[in-house]
């Protein structure tokens, strides 16, 4: 690898740095089953962003932690969760 770097600052070339593993997608995020699993009685959206997604039981709404949710339905312990462009529909479990 040094080689290689030392002959691509001598020639002006652009070397970028790969991570060295890159996540793993493991699908979309059950929050109805995860509520409903923690003992509420659903999940709902309460707005219009990612953010606005809550447990609730009756009339009253809980946060919920969406990284725990992708553990949860995916049965690991080190998962995280991403959404596109506000869409709240648009949650995505992946795994380092």
């Amino acid at each position: 690898m040094a080689g290689v770097l030392a002959a691509a600052m001598s020639t002006g070339a652009v070397v970028t740095a790969l991570p060295a593993t890159a996540a793993t997608a493991l699908g979309g995020v059950n929050l109805q089953g995860y509520c409903a699993n923690a003992g509420y009685d659903g999940a709902r959206l309460v707005g219009t962003t990612p953010a606005d997604w809550r447990c609730y039981t009756g009339a009253t709404d809980y946060s919920i932690d969406i990284n725990a949710a992708c553990d949860w339905q995916y049965n690991v312990s080190n998962a995280y969760a991403s959404s596109t462009n506000g869409d709240p529909f648009s949650w995505i479990c992946w795994q380092p």
